[in-house]
């Protein structure tokens, strides 16, 4: 069957392309890296109805699959004309991962630094010099002609790359290649050398539950596994998200710095573990052999803090294993998309296509769409830059270098630490047990239990004697419709990690299960500002609410909580998603609203701002009170905006302001700590 050529209308499927293409010189020598010309893909006009065939590419699924599934919509995507807003409408109906098939760059974009293909990106770093043409193919020889042969897999489409524009755009490389690159400067002066000494024969087995001794947060700080004693979800399992608590046993946690200890609205940072099942994904992507996966290595870095977390910038040669770095130190799901990858991944493709729209990707043409993917609410991960680029298989040791660090995430403690072991047993008793909920101790792992004792009184015994801590995690997901299952959802790297953590000790509570954490300065703003005295109003929706629990738990330990402290909580549906529900301590109705935003407000839905404005008058009487505060906790996307809107309108409403006098009034009481947002 021939071939099909990927077309933009009759413009490049005419003899004006093939002429454009002939612009480039013949290369004589044996054809290698870009100059080595792929599969080709022939014409059919589009206006007959004629759709592109299954490729040499293609390593599943039959060419009727791909005639009546991806190439329809493959041929009109490369036929549009629509130079930057091509459309790829979206399929639910991939059946085949591993289909192929066709086809941008702006200001600040990077090209030349492709430089000396056969260059490692590891090498030392690039100077002016290296952006000339001449060294992004040696002796001077020309771009390549290019039979393009896109690849037409789910998880390049999804990357909805305008190809009928990158096909013309190569034309012009081929026509002006120095005025095409000359904006093409990646800079490399940063990257760190990464290389390992490999330990033959010698297996580092890692460790999937306490932190390498290599990661660490700022000194003095430490990261401690700790126990973990309870958790629950908190939830229903219909809810639309899920969130889970834990009770952490603190009572062996050394004191790093006198006076340093856990706080009321601190908060406490979590090192989380890349799933074993993504890190294998991501070892067969690379095609690492097996057998080195998990042998010991020296890992010699030429400067930076990786693969410590706060760690000196500084030389390093650390003992470990290629999994025990990918688990512990790499992100490769966050933030992966730069220009550094690109320029990594383009060096690592012996397939011209991927090269070519690589190389556009990060010239000035691509400006657009790279910073597009970038900002997209569902950015690519690594794992999806490289089955949709299936001949890319970047140098473990060179990939190291260009990926951020896995960074270690925060969470808001949702309990008074100071509140007894004592206290704590009676209201998870009373919440998790008598309510029926699925509630687990983890009892086994204290050697020193006296053998005398029942389970029961053993139990209650060590219980009582513990610290603990308490915070609240709703797991982030994020679909990846690219997947063979649609329908595929990938969880928050932490968030994911906890959960994991949770339902392994939920399914066994007599297991030890523990959590990789560390303190801090306990620094952050509702630590910082909270004072057990004083009228304050706490805003929070979702899990934003978890701490201002730690608020009033203190507060009821010194006196009541009336005309004193009000709380203002939002969740979609209280039979659902109402976390801390019953656990506040306060019933009372008028200190504790509740907003679902199920619930209408004429015609839209009713959120956390519209209970503000309708309490306008209890908030202008707590900001006219010399102590008073209100402090908001939640996501930054749409809540918190939203209530600072609504102060706003209460300061105009109430205190006969302008908008601009309203928002400098707020201003001024966020100056002064009494208006204090912890927002994400």
């Amino acid at each position: 069957m021939p071939p099909v050529i990927l077309a933009s209308e009759s413009e490049i499927a005419n003899d004006t392309v093939a002429k454009s293409f002939e612009m480039a010189s013949d290369v004589s020598s044996e054809p290698s890296g870009l100059n080595a010309v792929s599969p080709s893909l022939t014409a059919t006009d589009s206006q007959t109805g004629g759709h592109a065939s299954e490729t040499s590419r293609s390593t599943g699924g039959t060419p009727s699959e791909l005639e009546t599934d991806l190439t329809p919509k493959f041929a009109r995507l490369t036929s549009s004309d629509d130079s930057d807003n091509v459309h790829w409408p979206h399929s639910n109906n991939h059946n085949d991962s591993k289909y192929k098939g066709t086809v941008s760059c702006g200001p600040g974009c990077s090209c030349a630094a492709i430089a000396a293909v056969q260059t490692p990106v590891s090498s030392s770093p690039l100077t002016p010099s290296d952006h000339h043409i001449k060294r992004i193919y040696p002796d001077n020889v020309p771009l390549p002609r290019i039979n393009w042969d896109f690849p037409v897999n789910p998880a390049f489409l999804d990357l909805e790359l305008p190809l009928a524009k990158i096909s013309r755009d190569y034309r012009f490389f081929l026509q002006q290649p120095d005025r095409a690159l000359k904006h093409l400067d990646i800079d490399q002066t940063d990257l760190k050398k990464v290389s390992f000494t490999v330990h033959a024969k010698t297996l580092h087995p890692t460790d999937f539950e306490n932190c390498p001794q290599y990661v660490q947060p700022h000194p003095p700080f430490h990261v401690h596994s700790l126990p973990i004693i309870t958790s629950r979800l908190l939830t229903s399992p219909a809810a639309l998200k899920r969130t889970y608590h834990f009770d952490i046993d603190v009572t062996d946690y050394p004191e790093e710095v006198p006076g340093v200890d856990f706080t009321v609205g601190g908060a406490v940072g979590v090192c989380p573990t890349n799933d074993a099942a993504a890190v294998e994904e991501l070892f067969d992507l690379l095609n690492y052999p097996t057998d080195l996966r998990d042998e010991e290595i020296t890992l010699h870095t030429s400067k930076g803090r990786w693969p410590t977390v706060w760690g000196d910038d500084t030389a390093r040669d650390v003992v470990c294993s290629p999994r025990e770095l990918l688990t512990w130190t790499i992100d490769f799901v966050n933030d992966v998309l730069t220009k550094q990858l690109l320029l990594l991944m383009h060096n690592s493709t012996p397939d011209d296509t991927e090269k070519a729209v690589l190389l556009w990707l990060m010239s000035e043409y691509g400006q657009n769409k790279f910073t597009e993917l970038r900002s997209r609410s569902n950015p690519p991960t690594l794992a999806q830059l490289l089955y949709a680029f299936p001949h890319c298989k970047p140098d473990l040791q060179e990939l190291l270098a260009v990926l951020p660090m896995l960074m270690p995430r925060w969470y808001s403690l949702s309990s008074d630490p100071t509140y007894t072991t004592a206290e704590r047993l009676a209201e998870a008793n009373r919440q998790a047990c008598m309510s029926q909920e699925e509630c687990s101790y983890n009892v086994a792992y204290d050697p020193n239990a006296d053998p005398q004792m029942n389970d029961e009184e053993a139990e209650k015994e060590r219980l009582l004697e513990r610290r603990t801590i308490e915070i609240a995690v709703t797991v982030h997901e994020t679909p990846e419709p690219w997947r063979e299952n649609k329908s595929s959802l990938r969880t928050g790297i932490c968030s994911g990690f906890l959960e994991r953590l949770s339902l392994k000790l939920i399914a066994n509570p007599t297991q030890k299960v523990t959590v990789p954490l560390f303190r801090g300065l306990q620094g952050n703003p509702l630590a910082r500002e909270f004072h057990p005295e004083g009228p304050m109003i706490l805003i929070g929706a979702g899990v934003g609410v978890a701490p201002f629990r730690g608020f009033v738990q203190r507060r009821l330990k010194n006196a009541s909580c009336r005309n004193k402290v009000w709380i203002i909580q939002g969740c979609r549906d209280h039979l659902l998603d109402e976390i801390y529900r019953g656990e506040w301590g306060i019933d009372n109705t008028e200190l504790h609203k509740v907003v679902e935003s199920r619930s209408k407000v004429g015609t839209h839905n009713k959120y956390v701002q519209d209970e503000v404005l309708e309490q306008a008058d209890l908030i202008w009487d707590v900001m006219s009170h010399p102590d008073g505060k209100v402090f908001v906790c939640g996501s930054s996307a749409g809540m918190s905006k939203g209530v600072e809107k609504a102060l706003q309108e209460v300061a105009m409403q109430k205190g006969n302001m302008s908008r601009e006098e309203a928002c400098k009034f707020w201003e001024a009481k966020a100056k002064d700590m009494l208006y204090v947002q912890e927002t994400w």
